[in-house]
Order: structure tokens, then sequence, then C-alpha cells
């Protein structure tokens, strides 16, 4: 861009529509510089060969240089060293074909401070009305601190995913049963031991209580329990069987020995204190 300057004519009786288009030169070379300069992103442009020429201030603060810092060193000096390649093959591409799309990607930049700066950054190269590759435009923007979230959110997730497995390992091992069911009452989980007691082949089961036929469950003094005095149904209705509360029932299932049992249980609660399932020991 170069700016046309405005001369007085020395002519007295010149018509002032000669003056016109260089008046409107100067204004439109104003409304861009300003435009440039007071963008809410960093803009900066380089020539041909990729060496800095101009950049606002907003550029300079995102990276922590001063304006003539910047271009004394070069853009691919504060450029991480794992994406150098990949902006000088964008460089050599783009004189090698005109035309070429801008490039437009997230990369680190090194900050004057030693630290490092995550930006998207877009390169678009600027041709000539014949074709002729002129110059790049750059506009970088802080994406520092989304990346930071992400990679909160990605080891939370990663950590989650690790107490997940650990929990799963715990849960498999305990020697006692571990039984949870929903709020319908069936079994939507159990361990090793739990899955025996009820001589479950999956998980899917249901509980006994919705086998009629195969399991009946008895009282201390050998009454069959009503559905509604089962261990899980009271413990869905908000009861709590721990400590001395635990309950000792008798399981009968055909064709197989009677198994005492001692069933604790709690519910299971969301965020907002509502039974969401059953857990019984």
């Amino acid at each position: 861009m170069h700016h046309q300057g405005f001369r007085r004519s020395d002519h007295i009786n010149e018509p002032l529509s000669g003056t016109l288009p260089t008046l409107k030169d100067a204004a439109e070379d104003r409304r861009f510089r300003s435009i440039f300069e007071q963008a809410a992103v960093g803009m900066a442009y380089m020539d041909g060969a990729g060496n800095l020429q101009h950049m606002n201030q907003h550029f300079c603060e995102i990276l922590g240089y001063e304006r003539e810092e910047l271009l004394q060193q070069g853009f691919l000096a504060i450029t991480d060293p794992d994406d150098v390649r990949r902006d000088v093959a964008y460089l050599s591409s783009t004189h090698a074909s005109s035309g070429t799309a801008p490039c437009v990607r997230e990369i680190r930049y090194v900050r004057k401070d030693g630290g490092f700066v995550w930006v998207n950054l877009t390169i678009s190269p600027v041709y000539l009305i014949n074709d002729t590759l002129d110059c790049f435009v750059c506009t970088i923007e802080d994406i520092s601190q989304r990346k930071q979230l992400e990679e909160r959110l990605l080891l939370s997730e990663q950590q989650a995913t690790a107490r997940f497995h650990q929990l799963e390992a715990i849960f498999e091992a305990i020697s006692d049963g571990l039984v949870v069911y929903n709020t319908e009452g069936q079994i939507v989980r159990a361990n090793p031991a739990g899955r025996n007691v009820f001589m479950l082949q999956s998980h899917s089961d249901l509980p006994p209580s919705e086998h009629p036929s195969r399991h009946a469950m008895i009282d201390e003094n050998g009454q069959p329990l009503p559905l509604e005095q089962t261990p899980v149904m009271r413990v869905l209705r908000g009861e709590e069987l721990i400590g001395s509360h635990t309950v000792d029932v008798r399981l009968r299932e055909s064709g197989f020995e009677e198994v005492q049992l001692n069933v604790g249980g709690a519910p299971l609660r969301d965020q907002e204190q509502q039974i969401i399932g059953a857990v019984c020991v």
C-alpha cells in the first residue's frame, strides 16, 4: 500500500475535480491504517520472503516484544521449533503457485519472557493484479486461556478415567457380594461375589424379587418376605441398612441349598438428593 500525498495545485483555475481522487485515496489510506492499528487481533504483514515489515500494537503485546525487536529477529525466530518447518513449507508453496489459500492453524510462539503463548494464526498471501505475490498478511488471536482450559479438562478426564478403572478393580475384587439396583429394583451391576449369591450370569439379570419361581426370600422366622419388605425395596424408599440395622434373611432357590444372608444397603442419590438406585452388600 503506497501513500499518495496531497499537493496543492499551482494552477488557480484548475478544476476542483482534478484533486478529488487524491483526496479520496488519502482518506482510504487513513481508514485502512486505522483499521490495522486498532484491530482487536494482532495484525502484521511480511514481505514475500517472510520478513516482518510492520505490525500493530496488539500483535506486539500478544508476543511480549517491542516493535523494533520483532522487526530485527523476524517471525520464524519466535516460532515454536516444531512449527517452523510447516511455516517455511507454506511460504515456499505460495511462491510456487498463485492463488494459494490462507493458512489457518493453532500454533505456539515463544514470548520475550521465555514463556509460550498459544495463538490462532491466519496467514493470507496478497497478490497484485498480475497475480504476482506482493506480501503476506498475518493475524493472531491469543487463545492461551482456552488451551489451558482444554488441557485441564483433558487432565480431569484422564484422572476420572483412572479413578473409574481403580474403582472397577476394587469393586470386582471385594470378597463380599456387592449389588447395584436401579429405581425399579432391577440389578444393573454386581461383582463376582454378588453374582455368585444369586446365581446370576450377567449384570442385566433381575433381582430375586422378579424371579418368584426361582428364588424365595425368607425372614428369620421362616416366613416369606413381601416384596415391599425386601432389603432392596426398603433401601429404595430411603432407609439405610448399615451397622446394627443390617437385615438377616435366607435365600431359598429351587434345587439349591438355602443360603443365609446378612444384607446391608444404602440409597444412591444424585446431586439433588433424589434416589436414583441402591447398593446392597
